[in-house]
């Protein structure tokens, strides 16, 4: 995974071969994004869209997203 200007990719891991492949940009907005912390098909991380770091959470499979902590 890496961060550029505020935005985050995944890399996907092809599971027969155990190496990384293309990098896949998730998110285009304008506020900084970091932290992305993946489990399964979701995605947890910072999100500055308010003025605020709050907590976001993104559906690989749908792009679907809403916010888990927020202040």
């Amino acid at each position: 995974m890496g961060n550029t200007k505020g935005r985050f990719c995944v890399a996907a891991v092809l599971t027969s071969v155990s190496v990384l492949s293309a990098a896949v940009q998730l998110t285009t907005e304008e506020h900084q994004q970091r932290n992305p912390a993946i489990s399964g098909k979701i995605v947890v991380h910072e999100y500055n869209r308010s003025g605020n770091w709050d907590i976001w959470v993104m559906n690989l499979e749908t792009r679907e997203t809403w916010p888990i902590c927020t202040e």
